[in-house]
């Protein structure tokens, strides 16, 4: 949730939601994202997303793609921005158990137990 102005948001799959908490009834807004998700191979896990408390939504994706990336959704462009894909993941499924952003680092946590830093000077968006 944003509280700075009264939203709720969310990546699901190839859609991106945003509800404004001041005017619930009429600022329901749904995107389809389906473009950038196929440009950069990825479409996001709903249960499995960091905000960085600014633009940058981090999102895992889901079983259904390739579950060995990762992504950067821009809440501004309404789009993916970045994907990533671990290789060392490649063959382990599920892929990712978790991921989180602090300190300008991504950090992944993959299902074979190793911890994955992505640090802010790559280029995440």
């Amino acid at each position: 949730m944003d509280h700075n102005c009264q939203k709720i948001f969310g990546v699901s799959y190839d859609r991106y939601w945003e509800l404004d908490l001041d005017n619930p009834t009429e600022t329901y807004l749904y995107y389809d994202i389906t473009e950038s998700c196929n440009q950069f191979k990825i479409y996001a896990d709903s249960m499995h997303q960091f905000w960085d408390g600014g633009d940058r939504i981090f999102v895992k994706a889901s079983q259904s793609a390739e579950e060995n990336r990762i992504g950067v959704f821009s809440r501004s462009q309404k789009t993916i921005t970045w994907s990533y894909a671990i290789d060392e993941l490649k063959d382990v499924w599920p892929c990712i158990s978790n991921i989180a952003y602090a300190a300008d680092r991504l950090y992944v946590l993959g299902r074979n137990g190793t911890l994955y830093m992505i640090e802010d000077d790559m280029p995440l968006t």
